[in-house]
């Protein structure tokens, strides 16, 4: 069978699947990232290789953004229904984060090599690493791709069976960045340089724990409800709570994100003021896409 004979909410769950193991992969390099700076090796970096970690940070939190940003679409926009729109916006989210995760993984591989091969080994090493994830995730698909055309306006109403699958799909697809995040913010507080923080970002650290717990409750919330209230029959409340649970897990995700940012940036810079700065700019691309895109884009389709 080929692509465009395949149903639409098949093509929409197949993308919702992809984004997920990219998701699954920017997973480890965001743990790598957050539990380097609490190593004692950290701190003996040259300072070009520190700041070169931050540059990886940074992709890492964009790659985030993009990724998780087509469920929350589906959830606002689409109301759940399948649309080409849906597709379209996961295949250009993945098209962009590809080479973000490249080049995250080119800096962190130079990062950790440095200190045993010397500045020259590392960058050529890191580069190799870049232009090997490229050609595999880019040059290959794109020099094989075809894409089908007609996907304007095409929106499916999916069923209530398919609605709550694919819920599940994205929670799915937002849980392992929250995941990697509680993981990184419960080791961290055992950490020696954790006592060496200063007290108020010893408090963002552990407020930002606490919201990433209460994102990971809410998560994993759809399939509990699924279960155990409706033994896992398609029913009205499960897609309406389950909705409710994924776009409110956002919001915490996203705070814990910009807080754990804030201190990473306060820890490297020693500037508060920069730190705020950036956190705040997260948080605007957070809002930005999980939030003012999508209510914009289904007020614009409810008034067309």
């Amino acid at each position: 069978m080929s692509d465009a004979s395949l149903p639409l909410k098949t093509k929409v769950r197949d993308a919702l699947n992809e984004a997920r193991i990219l998701v699954l992969g920017t997973q480890v390099l965001l743990g790598f990232q957050f539990q380097a700076r609490f190593r004692p090796g950290f701190g003996k970096l040259p300072p070009e290789s520190q700041w070169a970690s931050l540059v990886s940070l940074m992709l890492i939190y964009l790659a985030l953004m993009l990724l998780i940003a087509p469920a929350a679409y589906h959830r606002i926009a689409d109301e759940g229904d399948a649309s080409s729109d849906l597709k379209h916006l996961t295949g250009r989210a993945v098209d962009v984060v590809l080479p973000l995760l490249a080049g995250s993984l080119g800096l962190d591989i130079a990062l950790i090599s440095v200190r045993i091969i010397g500045n020259a080994g590392a960058i050529a090493l890191g580069v190799l690493f870049v232009l090997l994830a490229l050609g595999f995730w880019v040059a290959i698909g794109v020099a094989h791709r075809h894409v089908d055309g007609g996907r304007m306006n095409k929106r499916e109403k999916s069923s209530l069976e398919d609605k709550i699958q694919t819920l599940l799909t994205e929670s799915r697809v937002i849980l392992p960045g929250a995941q990697a995040l509680l993981g990184f913010q419960l080791a961290a507080m055992l950490a020696d340089k954790f006592e060496t923080l200063p007290q108020h970002l010893k408090q963002v650290h552990l407020t930002g724990l606490l919201l990433i717990a209460v994102a990971i409750i809410l998560l994993i919330a759809p399939a509990a409800y699924h279960r155990l209230a409706a033994d896992g029959e398609p029913r009205e409340d499960v897609d309406a709570f389950g909705a409710k649970a994924v776009l409110g897990a956002l919001v915490p995700l996203a705070l814990a994100l910009c807080g754990d940012l804030y201190i990473v940036v306060a820890m490297e810079s020693g500037s508060d003021r920069w730190a705020l700065l950036l956190a705040l700019a997260a948080l605007a691309g957070f809002l930005l896409l999980w939030g003012a895109f999508p209510v914009a884009a289904r007020h614009w389709r409810n008034h067309s």
